[in-house]
């Protein structure tokens, strides 16, 4: 029997602004933008918990992935991108 493991995956699309709802509201996306949502997708409906680090205006989910806008914040501490925590 072949054992099943959740991944943690990450995806970064720095292309056009899109997220999750994007194409089924009838918006036009670029080739990268729209691999990356559809890979998501299938991923996350594997199981697997994915986050794709994108030109989105906020945090969101959709279809089990979670998107997050992408940009990076300087701290004292280092930098990291936005919506990592």
């Amino acid at each position: 029997m072949k054992k099943h493991y959740d991944l943690d995956i990450v995806l970064v699309a720095a292309g056009m602004d899109f997220g999750g709802d994007t194409i089924p509201s009838g918006k036009s996306l670029g080739g990268s933008e729209t691999c990356a949502v559809q890979a998501a997708e299938a991923l996350a409906s594997l199981g697997h918990h994915v986050s794709v680090f994108c030109n989105t205006e906020k945090p969101h989910e959709y279809n089990k992935v979670f998107y997050q806008p992408i940009g990076w914040v300087h701290h004292a501490q280092g930098s990291f991108p936005k919506g990592y925590i």
